[in-house]
């Protein structure tokens, strides 16, 4: 009797956990993203106050990145799902600037030519819950960790002053940036159309001291079938750095249009 009992309850076990796990577990995806960077930043490594403008001082314009992440949807009550994902994002440009400024420890002149770059670096966990997931909506709240990197790179003309009081230009290099961890808050929202259409927003948000930083995007993306889907939207990630915990302060915003393609198994 026993046994009958065991192999009954060992078949609704089965029977109950199969189609849940039929449900797609893994999704891996590729993004690019369009890229224009704007604001001011200052080297603090150095104790520099000078803030330098991203586009009118180094005329850092937009330029294509990419992104990967995969995913592992969790089938288990109450134990999130996990996402991780990286990003690169590098734009570079080059221009006269418009004021003198300090980077680096270096000074550049004023209507001189220069080259400027960002390159902003971020990797990312988040653990996350479906509170509603339906056919029509899907609500998820999570918790992430991310690791940024960023660092401004700035090329020129330089100029020390002589004991004589007469500036000598020579061509400087100059960096600032550095590494911080971050816990943000994540929320998203997927909204389910026919045909295979969904319209979808996410956010991730953390705010320390003085600082803060967000990343939020909304877009439209389409399922082909079994597996495959697409995408395409808008995405804005802005930070607001004033802290000895990085080298490099000042607000940046890093934002475009974002396309990307995605597999689910």
């Amino acid at each position: 009797m026993i046994q009958h009992k065991l192999v009954l309850f060992v078949g609704l076990l089965l029977f109950t956990t199969i189609p849940a796990l039929a449900t797609p577990l893994i999704s891996v995806g590729i993004s690019t993203w369009s890229t224009g960077v704007t604001g001011t930043v200052r080297d603090t490594a150095n104790n520099l106050n000078t803030n330098v403008n991203l586009e009118n001082d180094l005329h850092i314009g937009r330029h294509l990145n990419s992104g990967i992440y995969i995913a592992f949807d969790n089938p288990l009550p109450l134990l999130p799902s996990l996402r991780l994902s990286y990003d690169r994002i590098l734009s570079n440009g080059s221009g006269n600037t418009q004021q003198n400024f300090v980077f680096g420890g270096d000074t550049y002149v004023a209507n001189a030519k220069a080259q400027g770059r960002a390159l902003l670096k971020q990797g990312s966990a988040l653990f996350f819950w479906a509170p509603l997931d339906n056919p029509l909506v899907d609500v998820k709240i999570g918790f992430e960790i991310r690791w940024i990197e960023l660092n401004v790179a700035v090329s020129g003309q330089g100029t020390t002053t002589a004991p004589g009081g007469v500036g000598q230009p020579f061509q400087a290099h100059g960096s600032a940036g550095g590494v911080v961890w971050l816990p943000m808050l994540n929320a998203g929202f997927t909204w389910h159309l026919p045909a295979g259409f969904e319209v979808s927003s996410d956010g991730s948000l953390v705010r320390f001291g003085s600082s803060y930083l967000y990343d939020a995007r909304v877009g439209v993306g389409y399922s082909f079938g079994p597996g495959l889907t697409a995408s395409l939207g808008y995405r804005r990630l802005r930070m607001h750095l004033d802290s000895a915990r990085i080298g490099l302060n000042g607000s940046a915003q890093f934002s475009g249009l974002y396309a990307g393609l995605g597999w689910h198994f």
